[in-house]
């Protein structure tokens, strides 16, 4: 489905059994952005920097499968360790439960249910009983990791449907 690509957790195969669905995927070892970003108080811009060209780089290509993941967060973004003259980490999009086709053939598919995290939900999902949204709602996802990122902060203080930062 995904095709391969060096910011898109690779996945092997998939077992299902009458309760549980396995994927045995890559070994990522470098745990997840969210708890690295937990643990420093402090991100260089040169490592923000690298960081939102890798998702940018994962996200445009997911786009361009016709694709949405919709739950893009740190937690959905894990870390393998570079080998041989790439030092570092190179980062992984993963879990896509929530992932959504977005094109069918030459139409757009229209997308109404709410989905996602709270505090990374674009407004388009909190408007879905007035609008349709698109895979730009990712991009709004990835514009909040920056700013937590730059300021160590969430950009919005309520984290429920009944308070949430789109309410007008």
């Amino acid at each position: 489905m995904l095709g391969s690509h060096p910011q898109i957790g690779e996945s092997y195969e998939v077992y299902e059994s009458d309760f549980n669905i396995h994927v045995v995927m890559e070994y990522l070892g470098g745990g997840e952005l969210h708890k690295r970003m937990k643990h420093y108080n402090f991100i260089p811009l040169s490592c923000i920097t690298n960081i939102m060209k890798q998702l940018l780089m994962g996200v445009s290509y997911i786009h361009e499968l016709g694709l949405m993941h919709r739950d893009l967060k740190p937690k959905n973004i894990m870390l393998k360790r570079g080998s041989g003259k790439k030092k570092g980490y190179v980062l992984k999009i993963v879990d896509f439960g929530l992932a959504e086709e977005v094109k069918l053939g030459d139409k757009k598919k229209r997308l109404f249910n709410r989905c996602g995290t709270m505090g990374y939900m674009a407004p388009e999902i909190f408007k879905w009983q007035k609008k349709n949204y698109n895979e730009k709602v990712d991009i709004f996802s990835l514009g909040v990791i920056f700013y937590k990122m730059l300021t160590g902060k969430s950009p919005f203080t309520s984290y429920n449907y009944k308070h949430n930062y789109m309410n007008t």
